[in-house]
């Protein structure tokens, strides 16, 4: 696992909207991304996971999928007459193609984090018997079983319990003690400081990045073109 390497790299649509000098997620790394409306998050997010082309630059790193990708707004149909735990166990198919018969490994390893999210008592429940929470701790847990190199993930924590967002913390480190580089993109500035190695701040069509080991809470993040 080597991470994702930017430089030079502006992306946008028809005019650049952002522009990265030169910026990283290593191997194991768990990194930060804030910035106003309209900073160019979204744009970033679309570029780094392949569904947008950059307007220039470099973008390297995993072959697109090896990386996992939970949106904001998934297009997961919840009225789907299906269990929490059949739901996440069909993650399996992400990299197997549709109807793979599942092994007692599958099995096991999707108990487990289950376990982990708190949704044992839930396994049997249908999706749309969720609470908001629970939801995206499913929505993570389906992401998790696939084994990707590097996870990117849109707002993960709006609009849930406290509880939950303190689990889907949990989970995110060991996936990067396992050596999974991980993107989350937030709003919440001191969420990035206490629970992050490195924070990325979008201002001004800029890329602004901060070591938290080293440099702790910083008011303003050093640019990455330094």
């Amino acid at each position: 696992m080597s991470g994702i390497h930017l430089k030079g790299l502006r992306v946008g649509y028809e005019h650049p909207l952002l522009t990265v000098g030169a910026a990283s997620i290593g191997a194991g790394e768990r990194v930060a991304l804030t910035g106003d409306n309209g900073s160019g998050k979204s744009t970033l997010v679309k570029t780094l996971v392949g569904l947008l082309s950059p307007l220039g630059g470099r973008c390297t790193g995993p072959d697109r999928r090896q990386i996992g990708y939970l949106p904001q707004q998934g297009r997961e149909d919840r009225q789907f007459p299906v269990s929490v735990y059949e739901w996440v166990l069909s993650g399996f198919w992400g990299k197997r193609g549709p109807l793979a018969a599942f092994s007692r490994s599958d099995h096991s390893s999707t108990n487990d984090l289950l376990g982990r999210l708190g949704l044992l008592n839930r396994c049997e429940a249908p999706l749309n018997e969720l609470s908001g929470g629970q939801w995206q701790r499913t929505r993570l847990a389906r992401l998790l079983v696939q084994r990707f190199d590097c996870l990117v993930l849109d707002e993960p924590f709006n609009n849930i319990d406290e509880m939950s967002q303190s689990l889907i913390l949990k989970e995110l480190q060991t996936a990067a003690q396992a050596g999974c580089s991980v993107l989350c993109v937030l709003h919440d500035m001191a969420l990035a400081r206490r629970a992050f190695d490195t924070h990325w701040h979008l201002c001004d069509g800029r890329l602004h990045s901060a070591d938290l080991h080293q440099t702790g809470s910083p008011a303003r993040p050093q640019s990455s073109r330094a």
